[in-house]
């Protein structure tokens, strides 16, 4: 747990955690830039009143009591990302993917209250004209094939992404594998690619989604 918080502090991915009552726990700087609210007072108010968001049709998603997301999380697992528009830091319409991932209660510390609260993170992205144009294509190539997405990574890739889930940064990945700074480089670039991700943090959220470390 607390490699995953160093991952979700460190990138400038926006990235916030909740606990089983639908309360922010964890608000990183990506989530301040983003919609403009300091950590200190998003924890522990309600999600939705701070995201505020609607689907892509305007009609309401997050919501007292939770949205659709939060309760399949603690049902049965994470939803696939999906698209929302939320509020910004002056109140105009942002147009943003979110993925979540699920805390295994296994992984938490009985030490650390605060940490143990966390159920489940979430990440948010811009939706960008070309990230659109991509997402459409695959929906429609899943649609066309009726195929679940599967993630072939090699066994070097899976060390090298597995390091970086515990928070190791380039250099620390390098000299854990022998391998130059470069070649870490190199097979983010090929991991990010194989999993449709733009940052570490992305990628990480993917591998532990699909099982892949």
């Amino acid at each position: 747990m607390r490699s995953l918080y160093q991952v979700f502090s460190n990138t400038s991915d926006a990235v916030f955690g909740i606990d089983i009552h639908n309360r922010v726990t964890f608000w990183n700087k990506g989530c301040e830039k983003l919609l403009g609210h300091t950590a200190k007072k998003a924890i522990g108010h309600f999600c939705h009143s701070l995201l505020c968001g609607s689907d892509l049709s305007g009609n309401p998603f997050c919501r007292k009591g939770g949205c659709t997301a939060s309760k399949q999380i603690k049902s049965s697992g994470c939803p696939a990302d999906f698209d929302l528009i939320v509020k910004g830091q002056d109140s105009d319409p942002i147009w943003i993917n979110i993925g979540s991932y699920r805390v295994p209660t296994t992984t938490s510390k009985k030490t650390d209250r605060r940490k143990d609260s966390v159920v489940a993170f979430f990440s948010m992205r811009r939706v960008n004209s070309s990230r659109l144009i991509n997402r459409l294509a695959s929906e429609a190539r899943t649609n066309l094939n009726d195929n679940s997405v599967r993630y072939e990574l090699t066994r070097r890739e899976t060390e090298v992404l597995g390091l970086a889930s515990h928070g190791f940064p380039t250099d620390k990945i390098a000299k854990q594998l022998s391998i130059s700074p470069m070649t870490v480089r190199n097979h983010f670039k090929k991991i990010y690619s194989k999993l449709d991700a733009h940052s570490r943090s992305e990628a990480v959220g993917i591998a532990l989604r699909n099982n892949l470390l």
